[in-house]
């Protein structure tokens, strides 16, 4: 089962001679390409932080700190849920006046929100010039403030984003004990819909997504949320092109809503039912007209090889693509067994075929082909 997610955003400041980036940059899983620190004066990086029962996404904005910037950092502020604030403990100024008014910025904009001060060189004992009771009293005179020692590149670091997420999901009402009575619920409304799929022959992939194969395409439902992703096979631009791979998939997000509460003798949740509707709606092929007019924005290709150069099949095997042009195929993937290994070597055939011609995304043609080789050679 995936854990539950958030996204949340977090500001970093510090003194003007810390980089701070360089203090979390082993933990950024995306970011740019370039740093524009000193020419915006920010950086932004995405960290995932794993908690008990929760997920976390920190988007890290890292402000520049030096007084030139000192007009656009309010902007930059906006919308954060938190900030981290980092300081030297070998130089005194660090702290004060420059932390001081870093806060004093933030609590203007912001108001009290949650703080997580980083002290940097902790290693450097006998260079220090800030003693711990300074900053604890620091710490008391302002609201939710966590307080962390640290060198740079200490894996320790971790435990600040840690602290982040901690405190940012406080603040949202969400205790330990709330994630973990939520998880088990979700976890058991989950394991209901899973029995009920499985007894109806529908295969989940690891990504929680039952996938159905239709001569339209191929459609991805999420049984957490909901959420029905569509891929396109028919192409309408490159349909006479030599299109053999297709740099970028036409994956779409469909927006299929609700139109009644339905009924289940499973105690099934709303949402759950309208999960199990939207499957059976696209496997009858019996979709709304909004949701056929999303799927038609998806037919051509974004990307694809005009090349004149074509592609020289022998006659048989265009003869075998004419005979299945036709064929209506739906199935998921424990249907696919029906088909026997002179029928699945047919069909392989076909639809390789139908990708020399461009008319078969690369992505849909790679998974048709390893389904079909498991038929053809299970050992």
């Amino acid at each position: 089962m995936s854990v539950p997610s958030y996204k949340v955003k977090c500001v970093m400041l510090g003194d003007p001679s810390i980089d701070t980036w360089n203090l979390i940059s082993e933990h950024i899983q995306c970011s740019f390409t370039k740093r524009y620190k000193r020419t915006i004066g920010c950086d932004i990086g995405i960290i995932d932080v794993q908690l008990p029962y929760e997920q976390v996404t920190l988007s890290i904005w890292d402000i520049a700190s030096s007084d030139r910037y000192r007009f656009f950092r309010s902007s930059y502020f906006r919308g954060a849920s938190c900030a981290i604030l980092a300081f030297d403990l070998t130089r005194y100024d660090s702290l004060n006046p420059t932390l001081i008014n870093l806060i004093t910025e933030l609590y203007t904009t912001l108001g009290a929100i949650p703080i997580i001060l980083i002290g940097c060189n902790a290693a450097k004992v006998e260079q220090r010039q800030i003693p711990r009771d300074v900053i604890d009293q620091l710490c008391e005179q302002m609201a939710h403030t966590v307080y962390f020692e640290t060198d740079f590149n200490d894996e320790r670091i971790i435990s600040v984003f840690e602290a982040a997420a901690e405190i940012i999901l406080a603040g949202m009402g969400r205790s330990e004990e709330d994630r973990r009575i939520a998880y088990e619920w979700k976890k058991q409304r989950l394991e209901t819909l899973m029995i009920a799929l499985e007894e109806m022959n529908f295969c989940i992939n690891d990504q929680d997504e039952v996938e159905i194969l239709t001569r339209q395409g191929i459609f991805s439902i999420n049984i957490l949320n909901g959420a029905v992703y569509f891929e396109s096979i028919i192409c309408s631009k490159c349909n006479n092109h030599s299109c053999l791979y297709k740099k970028h998939a036409r994956r779409k997000s469909l927006c299929i809503v609700s139109a009644g509460t339905g009924w289940s003798n499973q105690e099934l949740q709303h949402n759950e039912l309208l999960t199990l509707a939207k499957i059976f709606a696209i496997i009858e092929n019996d979709l709304p007209a909004h949701v056929l007019n999303q799927m038609r924005q998806v037919e051509e290709c974004i990307d694809f090889s005009d090349t004149t150069e074509e592609q020289h099949l022998p006659e048989n095997d265009i003869q075998l693509e004419e005979n299945h042009e036709n064929e209506n195929i739906y199935t998921t993937s424990d249907l696919f067994s029906c088909f026997s290994p002179s029928e699945a070597y047919t069909l392989l055939r076909n639809h390789r075929i139908q990708f020399y011609e461009g008319r078969l995304p690369y992505s849909v043609y790679i998974l048709l082909k390893e389904r079909y080789e498991k038929i053809i050679r299970p050992f």
